[in-house]
């Protein structure tokens, strides 16, 4: 008697949760992004869409850890992100591609395979969109260093683009992006409008890698570029044509700073603020 009370209850119960719907993942989509929000990676994990005025989190980009940063078109509402992907998580099989997401809901719209020599610091201008808003710049170290260009609006690869002893790449006007080289020089490469490379410019030396290396983290501003020495040194940086001009520096320390040995340091060491110049 009671076993058959057992199964009764048993197929009770199945019958029960055989009427349950399955749970289904939704998307919702983000409020239109506003002129204070910002993008910021968490180490080698996800991307957070914070607002500054308020603290508020409005939308979670999940990228892999590979990820060394990505680069936003407000225009087309679209992300850009150059991943690295290996059959076996950290091994196996790998595959590199610039993925296209969809700003309103996050989620991936499209996928470019590119070279398999993305390099995967992170870096935030490893990657760049340059000013016609269609071809992206993507930083490769195998060691071997070259640049992959990438079409976003065909969404396909262009070409890779050798340059030894040069890294990063942060756009100038006129489809053309500057390179940071360990010569203590500039490289300005432009390219034509169908993203091949048609010309090549490079500075005259003006820091030396031994003596006060520039940090490879530059900061923009409207007319250009800032760079900094490790020993506090401001260089302005600005494109004329095919001329890399690079002022006199000047220094961000005080006389206090420089008597007490102070310099600057860490993984976002400057920032610049446009509406107090």
């Amino acid at each position: 008697m009671r076993r058959f009370i057992f199964l009764a209850c048993l197929l009770a119960v199945s019958s029960a949760y055989a009427n349950i719907e399955p749970e289904t993942m939704g998307v919702n989509e983000m409020a239109e992004p506003q002129p204070t929000w910002f993008l910021v990676r968490d180490g080698l994990g996800p991307g957070y869409i914070f607002d500054a005025a308020t603290g508020d989190m409005h939308g979670l980009l999940s990228v892999p850890g590979f990820t060394p940063a990505v680069e936003t078109n407000r225009e087309k509402n679209e992300i850009y992100a150059a991943e690295i992907y290996y059959s076996r998580l950290t091994r196996g099989t790998r595959t590199d591609v610039v993925t296209i997401y969809d700003i309103p809901t996050l989620s991936p719209k499209a996928e470019i395979e590119v070279p398999n020599k993305i390099a995967s610091l992170p870096f935030r201008y490893y990657i760049s969109l340059l000013d016609d808003r269609r071809h992206l710049a993507v930083f490769n170290m195998t060691p071997a260093q070259s640049v992959t260009i990438v079409d976003v609006e065909d969404q396909k690869f262009v070409t890779e683009i050798s340059t030894p002893g040069c890294a990063l790449n942060f756009p100038t006007s006129d489809r053309a992006f500057l390179q940071m080289c360990g010569d203590g020089t500039l490289q300005l490469i432009r390219l034509n409008s169908d993203g091949s490379e048609s010309e090549r410019v490079r500075s005259d030396q003006f820091f030396d890698v031994t003596d006060d290396p520039v940090f490879d983290k530059p900061i923009p501003t409207p007319e250009g570029w800032l760079l900094i020495s490790y020993k506090g040194k401001v260089f302005e940086v600005t494109v004329d044509d095919d001329d890399i001009e690079i002022s006199e520096p000047w220094s961000m320390l005080t006389e206090e700073d420089m008597a007490g040995n102070w310099q600057p340091g860490g993984g976002q060491l400057i920032a610049y603020h446009e509406g107090h110049g």
